[in-house]
């Protein structure tokens, strides 16, 4: 949906907002009703309802009258694509792709989420369950609001993602881990030694905040954005907020004193 709007790479306030209710409304009805982890929250995974079927009546309008280019590819035809219209209103957001889905009582210790979504509990090793969810969508929420990732895990070696080196990114922007939370994973021995200080072979960027990185908000709406945002991006799972908890919001309900 962002790159069929040719005016803006992110999403607005008021779009983000709309698209969390339903998103934290899906995830209160799967962790507190159904005892089921998403566990693979991102964009493609959140759809948008198409309400006026116009939008496709002018898809088909348009391959009629000027049909997309195509090539022969041994028995195959591979075409161009074609993007539909902006959809007119405002439609519904959906969850979607249960696949990765696990029950919320299971010994979970999978890897689990993308990559760079991938809560440290997860990376540490240790037994997860459905704080995972709130993590992915924190991150989801940069990607969609600021227009960048907020993590990244590339291996200086070009080996692809590397697990310490976003472990070293989380430390740079929540701090360290507390030495109990580290004492829980079973991977934690591989970055911290038995004092809880990081040893793993690659540095800790320098310190920085998720204020100092928000650039789109100011004043007192910016600083609800970045509770809204801490209350979600914790270290240890116990302490983020439930969806439950997170539709209560003030900043997504626009309770701005």
């Amino acid at each position: 949906m962002i790159a069929r709007d040719p005016y803006r790479d992110r999403f607005t306030e008021q779009l983000l907002r709309a698209t969390l209710h339903r998103l934290f409304q899906a995830l209160d009805y799967l962790h507190t009703d159904r005892k089921v982890i998403h566990t693979d929250i991102s964009a493609t995974n959140v759809l948008l309802e198409i309400d006026d079927e116009t939008v496709l009546d002018s898809f088909v309008n348009q391959e009629l009258e000027h049909p997309s280019p195509r090539k022969q590819v041994e028995d195959s035809v591979v075409y161009v694509s074609r993007l539909f219209d902006w959809p007119p209103g405002a439609d519904e957001p959906i969850l979607s792709d249960f696949g990765s889905a696990e029950w919320g009582d299971a010994e979970n210790t999978r890897n689990a989420g993308p990559d760079l979504y991938r809560a440290p509990e997860v990376m540490l090793k240790m037994r997860w369950s459905y704080p995972v969810d709130i993590w992915n969508v924190g991150v989801l929420i940069w990607d969609l609001f600021e227009g960048r990732t907020l993590f990244y895990g590339q291996d200086p070696d070009g080996k692809g993602y590397s697990t310490r080196v976003h472990l070293a990114k989380l430390i740079a922007l929540l701090g360290p881990p507390p030495a109990e939370f580290i004492k829980r994973g079973k991977r934690s021995p591989e970055f911290f030694d038995d004092d809880g200080k990081w040893h793993a072979d690659v540095p800790i960027p320098a310190p920085t905040s998720l204020g100092q990185l928000e650039e789109n908000l100011e004043g007192k709406r910016k600083e609800l954005f970045l509770n809204f945002m801490r209350s979600m991006l914790q270290w240890v799972p116990e302490s983020r907020k439930t969806a439950k908890e997170l539709l209560d919001d003030p900043w997504l309900n626009d309770k701005i004193g």
